[in-house]
């Protein structure tokens, strides 16, 4: 959960340093910024502070703080299809 609200446009997110760190991020990563309402954007980590992700591509989801929105890391795996 963003520790600020993130607005339309928004080109940084602000986190709690812990959750910055349990998100386990890298420049060039791809996150997902959920709207508990149904609204997703596919982002990438343009930049990383202690406690702020820059985006590469402006923010098209508002997260509110309050309304418990969510900023997820999206990995890569490998599997096989049987």
């Amino acid at each position: 959960i963003p520790d600020a609200d993130v607005a339309v446009g928004a080109t940084e997110i602000t986190m709690a340093a812990a959750d910055l760190t349990a998100l386990d991020l890298a420049e060039g990563d791809y996150i997902l910024l959920e709207d508990l309402n149904g609204n997703v954007q596919v982002n990438r980590v343009k930049s990383l502070t202690s406690t702020k992700i820059g985006l590469q591509l402006p923010a098209t989801t508002a997260l509110v703080n309050t309304d418990s929105d969510l900023v997820h890391t999206i990995k890569q795996t490998e599997v096989m299809l049987i």
